[in-house]
C-alpha cells in the first residue's frame, strides 16, 4: 500500500516511515503543499496523511486542497491542536481521521491501512 505524507517536520518525515513500515505502508514524502500537489498528479495513492503544520498553506486550506487533489482517497490529518472545534473543522474540510501528533503515532499505520482497505472494498463492492 502506498500513502502520501505531507509534512514540513523533518523528524516526522524521518520517523513516520519507520512506524508505517510495520503496517506495510510505503510512504512517499512531500515537504509542502506544492510538492504534494505535484506528487498527487504523478502517482496513485491508497491513502494520504497531512501534517497540518506543513508550510505553504494554512492547515484547513491544505486539507481542502488535498481532498480536491485526491478524491476518494482516505485522508488522515495529524496536528498538535487537539481541540474539539479544530477536530470538527478538519473533518468538515475533508479529513477522514484526525490524530494528535504529539502522542504515540504507532497506531497511525494501522489506521491508514484500514482506511485504504475499506476504500478498496467500497470500490470493489
Amino acid at each position: 500500500m502506498k500513502a502520501l505524507l505531507v509534512a514540513a517536520d523533518a523528524a516526522l518525515r524521518k520517523n513516520l516511515p519507520l512506524v508505517m513500515a510495520g503496517a506495510a505502508v510505503d510512504l512517499v514524502l512531500a515537504r509542502d503543499a506544492d510538492e504534494a500537489r505535484q506528487l498527487a498528479g504523478e502517482q496513485r495513492f491508497d491513502a494520504a496523511i497531512v501534517d497540518l503544520g506543513a508550510p505553504g498553506h494554512a492547515g484547513l486550506s491544505l486539507l481542502r486542497q488535498a481532498r480536491a487533489a485526491l478524491p476518494g482517497v482516505p485522508l488522515a490529518a495529524i496536528a498538535m491542536r487537539i481541540y474539539a472545534e479544530y477536530r470538527a473543522a478538519c473533518l468538515a474540510a475533508g479529513a477522514d481521521v484526525f490524530m494528535d501528533k504529539s502522542g504515540d503515532l504507532q497506531d497511525l499505520g494501522r489506521i491508514v491501512r484500514l482506511m485504504a482497505l475499506q476504500c478498496v472494498g467500497k470500490k470493489q463492492g
